[in-house]
């Protein structure tokens, strides 16, 4: 997906940034009579497919069922709370479009069952930061609280960062490695060979490890729209809001909150021997996450009926 797509039904804003951390809030686009949820899901539909299946899967299904084939390996128990599905996928295109990391491995595809996943990373992408090659990382998380969903990532990338052979790693560049080289159907050959070499299995050893960091949450700041009363926002007396306005006043609101609060201390106490830990978070608040969930995991497995 291109980043003008996706920004069709999304808006970024800075949410702070210092050297170690850096911060992309993300918010689902309001529209003249609400969100734009179902905009934003038939907008990143179609993804779902390149998300779970390597291309050499897709190549030997026929189109027509590749939803169902990505559906049956995304989420067998057909339970939106189980798993982290939309997280993951959400973390996927958020790191593709704005770090321009392509995913090195299709890892709900290649691992033998949910369980399995679990002890590994949300996502593992390669690319460059700030001018370096690195590995990305990624984790995903959806809490109602944003300080709950930053200390679980911060606890899930930790494990990646011991001393010794890091046989989770190791585990998932593996498979990364075999993987990759099949992912040629949107990039060039010599991109995929130049960016295939840093997948070994001891590639942690000799690459920047940067972790882009998905944090789902709940914001009580969102509870305003799409019926924002006149005292809340000013639009005079005789006009209606103006979308420039409401995504003006949600980006005052959103940077509010304090998500870089302490972080930065603990990113260096991740840091390895070598150097520092470098994080990238997408916040992603909406106004109740358990709705917005539902409606994401309907519309990705059930579209039919939502």
């Amino acid at each position: 997906m291109d980043q003008e797509t996706l920004e069709e039904v999304i808006f970024s804003m800075d949410g702070g940034s210092t050297d170690r951390v850096e911060v992309e809030i993300k918010c689902i686009k309001p529209g003249a009579n609400g969100w734009k949820f179902h905009q934003f899901v038939d907008t990143i539909y179609e993804y779902f497919p390149t998300y779970v299946l390597p291309p050499d899967v897709r190549e030997e299904t026929a189109p027509s069922r590749w939803f169902r084939k990505a559906r049956k390996k995304a989420a067998p128990n057909k339970n939106f709370e189980s798993g982290g599905v939309v997280s993951e996928f959400l973390l996927y295109l958020f790191t593709e479009v704005y770090l321009d990391a392509p995913l090195a491995a299709h890892r709900l595809y290649e691992l033998d069952s949910r369980n399995q996943e679990k002890k590994g990373s949300d996502g593992i992408f390669v690319g460059r930061y700030r001018g370096e090659e690195c590995l990305y990382v990624g984790e995903a998380k959806f809490y109602d609280s944003i300080a709950s969903a930053i200390e679980d990532a911060f606890t899930s990338i930790s494990e990646f960062h011991t001393r010794g052979v890091n046989e989770r790693m190791e585990r998932e560049l593996d498979i990364a490695s075999t993987d990759f080289a099949e992912k040629t159907d949107t990039l060039s050959p010599s991109d995929v060979e130049e960016l295939s070499s840093r997948l070994t299995s001891h590639a942690h050893e000799d690459y920047k490890i940067v972790h882009p960091l998905f944090l789902g949450h709940k914001t009580e700041r969102l509870a305003w729209y799409p019926n924002p009363g006149s005292e809340t926002l000013d639009f005079g007396p005789d006009s209606s809001p103006k979308i420039q306005q409401i995504e003006n006043e949600l980006e005052k609101s959103l940077k509010e909150i304090p998500y870089l609060k302490r972080r930065e201390e603990k990113a260096s106490e991740l840091g390895p021997a070598r150097g520092t830990v470098e994080m990238v978070f997408f916040p992603f608040p909406v106004h109740d996450t358990t709705e917005f969930k539902k409606m994401l995991y309907e519309g990705l497995f059930d579209p039919e009926n939502v």
